[in-house]
C-alpha cells in the first residue's frame, strides 16, 4: 500500500517495511492484551480493527490507524437479530467474532467473522450485508469473487 508492505507480527504489533528506502519500522497498536484484529484498508489508509461482541446483537468495530495506530474511532453495529441464535444459546454471554483482512477500492467495508455468518459492514453506508455462513463457503472460491457477484 503507498510503497510500503505490512505484516501483522503479534496481537499488538505490526511491521511495516517501505520497499523503496527498505526500512523497516514496528507500528505498536495499543489494544489489550489477548484482543486480536486484522488489517484493513480504509479511506485509502492503513489501519487495524478489531471487534467484540458488546451484547446481543451489538457488536463494537475499534479502528486504529496512522503511524501512531491510535484509536480512530469506535462504530457500533447491530448485526440484527437472525445474527447467531445458537451462539448465543450456547453461550448466552457474548458470540465469538473476529475481523477479517480486507482490502477495497474506496467501499471501506469491514469483514466481520461470527461463528455462525460472515458480514460485510460498510463504513460509509453504515450497511450491513450478510456475506454467506462459514459452514456454507466453497474453498475454491474466494471471498473476494462471492462479494462481487453479491454486487451485481
Amino acid at each position: 500500500m503507498k510503497g510500503v508492505a505490512y505484516w501483522n507480527i503479534t496481537s499488538n504489533d505490526v511491521l511495516a517495511f517501505d520497499v523503496k528506502n527498505e526500512i523497516s519500522t514496528v507500528l505498536h497498536v495499543p489494544i489489550p492484551p489477548a484482543t486480536y484484529g486484522a488489517l484493513t484498508q480504509i479511506e485509502d489508509g492503513l489501519s487495524y480493527v478489531t471487534v467484540y461482541n458488546d451484547c446481543g446483537d451489538v457488536f463494537i468495530l475499534d479502528i486504529y490507524g496512522g503511524m501512531d495506530m491510535s484509536l480512530k474511532r469506535c462504530v457500533a453495529v447491530n448485526l440484527g437479530h437472525n445474527k447467531s441464535c445458537r451462539a448465543l444459546e450456547e453461550n448466552p454471554g457474548t458470540v465469538p467474532c473476529s475481523v477479517l483482512p480486507c482490502v477495497n477500492s474506496g467501499d471501506d467495508i469491514v469483514v466481520i467473522y461470527t461463528t455462525e455468518r460472515i458480514y460485510l459492514y460498510h463504513l460509509r453506508q453504515q450497511k450491513v450485508e450478510i456475506l454467506n455462513s462459514p459452514g456454507q463457503l466453497n474453498p475454491q472460491r474466494s471471498l473476494v469473487t462471492l462479494h462481487d457477484e453479491l454486487r451485481n
